[in-house]
């Protein structure tokens, strides 16, 4: 498992023009209880070089044999790529979603090149913050969610045959809770042929003191909505992440367990690291 802070010398950062905001981010990815292995992934990094905006994305792997591990890592990495490249060249809706095409074909054509990564995917949900404006895709189960000072919405839908039954009305959304395929997803990255990502049509404007937070469905498999809307709420969201990661362990989520919050923020320039949960932020020169 690699994050952002491992790396010997942290990309720069230097304060926007007339930035009084930030994008503050606090992370937490843990293999849990009863896993062997962490095939989640997560990234996120300042594309414009400050604090006023931020790409974040949360990939959970599947395959089995490491290969899902390849295939969220192939992820965060094509992510890296693509958008440092083209942030500046394209608007943010198509961004997403040529993003979310080259990180499917990228696993695609792994998958071809080692037959042992045979069936890998992931899946994969971002958020592109410029000007305190939030765009978001996603494909797969993991989550957004928007907690805007009065409740805690979820912004994404879930990929999966059992939230497909209950748009049917096949089941009820209580029924669906413990559904034994609740975990069957209808589309991942890497998995099928072709890939129809959920992209935000109109961004959501956000403001001081607001929140997002990104997640694989360790997290919600072990809490609930509601649950994480009370983190949210909390005045520190590293302690948030520190009071989530124990009710993970406590409960023996049966799966790894990945979370980002974005804090929209006060700018100041010092950063802050924690032994779980870090909130990475270069010191600004």
């Amino acid at each position: 498992m690699r994050f952002p802070w491992q790396k010997k010398q942290a990309d720069p950062v230097i304060p926007h023009a007339e930035q009084t905001t930030a994008c503050r981010i606090y992370t937490l990815s843990e293999t849990g209880p009863v896993r062997t292995g962490n095939e989640d992934n997560l990234v996120f990094f300042y594309p414009d070089k400050h604090t006023c905006a931020v790409f974040a994305m949360v990939a959970d792997g599947m395959g089995g044999h490491q290969a899902g591990e390849v295939a969220s890592a192939i992820a965060c990495d094509t992510a890296k790529e693509f958008v440092g490249l083209h942030y500046k060249k394209m608007k943010p809706p198509a961004l997403l979603s040529k993003l979310v095409q080259e990180i499917h074909q990228r696993i695609h054509d792994a998958a071809a090149k080692d037959p042992a990564l045979n069936g890998m995917g992931t899946t994969a949900v971002m958020a592109l913050i410029a000007d305190q404006q939030l765009h978001f895709a996603h494909v797969g189960d993991s989550r957004l969610y928007y907690y805007n000072k009065i409740k805690t919405v979820q912004l994404t839908t879930d990929h999966t045959l059992v939230n497909q039954l209950v748009d049917e009305g096949t089941i009820t959304a209580a029924a669906a809770i413990g559904h034994p395929q609740k975990n069957v997803l209808l589309q991942a990255l890497g998995t099928v042929a072709a890939v129809k990502p959920e992209v935000s049509r109109e961004p959501v404007s956000l403001s001081l003191g607001e929140r997002c937070f990104l997640c694989s469905d360790g997290v919600y498999d072990a809490v609930t909505p509601q649950e994480i809307g009370h983190l949210l709420q909390m005045t520190d969201p590293a302690f948030a992440l520190d009071a989530l990661r124990a009710l993970c362990m406590q409960r023996r989520a049966q799966d790894n367990f990945t979370a980002i919050i974005i804090d929209i923020a006060t700018y100041r320039p010092e950063a802050v690291t924690r032994e779980q949960t870090v909130m990475y932020e270069p010191t600004i020169e």
